[in-house]
């Protein structure tokens, strides 16, 4: 059972405890939004990562939907990085398992999905300042100095 100051974060950005574990993406999804949409490969990318770490149950596939085609409120996102903020840092049993999504992972997708659709056809991968800006936003939020490479951890999810 969830603690009752966690159950009210959560559903203040519209998670329950049965899709807690979905808050590991709204750092994703911000970076996603940060030039003002989502493009499709970000999305892909976005969808993968969920479903490969177990990350979405039924309950929250609509919650994810709502998030990549509406941009989701400053509040819901600064409320999301606090979230997984305190998680990492109880480490309790009892709740959520972000199924191992370590703060420095979360930074790295977010690299991910900020490379995803940049460049010109494959070429350059080249990531928008707006993007970097929110990376940076989230990184120190989460307190990440040393993010794993996204080179890295696309290969761990392989």
């Amino acid at each position: 059972m969830l603690d009752p100051d966690l159950t009210k974060q959560l559903e203040s950005i519209g998670l329950s405890a049965d899709n807690a574990r979905m808050v590991a993406l709204l750092p994703l999804v911000q970076v996603a939004w940060a030039d003002g949409a989502v493009q499709a490969e970000e999305r892909t990318l976005i969808l993968d990562i969920a479903k490969k770490r177990g990350l979405v149950t039924e309950s929250g596939a609509p919650v994810l939907e709502k998030w990549l085609t509406s941009e989701p409120s400053r509040f819901v996102h600064v409320t999301g990085r606090k979230i997984i903020a305190g998680l990492v840092a109880r480490k309790k049993e009892e709740l959520p398992n972000l199924e191992g999504a370590s703060p420095a992972e979360v930074v790295a997708w977010c690299e991910g999905v900020a490379q995803a659709a940049g460049g010109f056809l494959g070429f350059g991968n080249k990531v928008a300042g707006t993007e970097k800006t929110a990376i940076a936003e989230i990184a120190d939020a989460l307190r990440v100095k040393d993010a794993k490479s996204w080179d890295v951890v696309k290969v761990e999810l392989s």
